[in-house]
């Protein structure tokens, strides 16, 4: 499945694409990018593949609309970072359920940071609002977290 918005696609990763790992590989291998996720930066490109079928796997298992998305810029043709849907789990002792809530997310490479494309994310985010599919929630993060801006979607009931 494939999303287009103005400068952007959205389009699944794929792990079998030399070009695809090396992308995600440039952007995951940044520790300006992981400082506020894992933390750790990628390795090397094979375990960026290995992540990449990981991923791949787990959402095709879930089969609930949620996963991981290469975003295009459709000038360049280049992946400039991954877009992310993402059912929330339970707060629970083993975060093994999952809750009703969403998150959509972004991480980007650095050399993509202020140009509007988390704010365009956003914006079709909040027409799923709009469209009376969800209910959104921004969640307002520190300056220093502004390149990994998080929508919360959370689902009517």
């Amino acid at each position: 499945m494939a999303f287009n918005i103005p400068r952007l696609l959205l389009r699944p990763f794929d792990p079998d694409s030399e070009s695809d790992v090396a992308q995600a590989f440039a952007i995951y291998s940044d520790p300006r990018v992981v400082t506020n996720l894992s933390g750790v930066p990628v390795p090397d490109p094979q375990t960026q593949q290995s992540r990449m079928r990981e991923r791949n796997a787990f959402y095709t298992t879930l089969n609930n609309g949620t996963g991981v998305w290469a975003i295009v810029e459709k000038t360049s043709g280049q992946i400039i970072g991954a877009a992310l849907l993402k059912q929330l789990p339970l707060s629970s002792p083993d975060f093994i359920e999952l809750a009703p809530e969403h998150e959509i997310g972004w991480h980007l490479a650095p050399s993509c940071w202020g140009h509007g494309f988390a704010t365009g994310g956003a914006r079709k985010g909040r027409a799923l609002e709009r469209d009376g599919s969800f209910h959104s929630q921004f969640i307002n993060l520190s300056r220093e977290l502004k390149p990994f801006l998080m929508v919360k979607l959370l689902q009517k009931k």
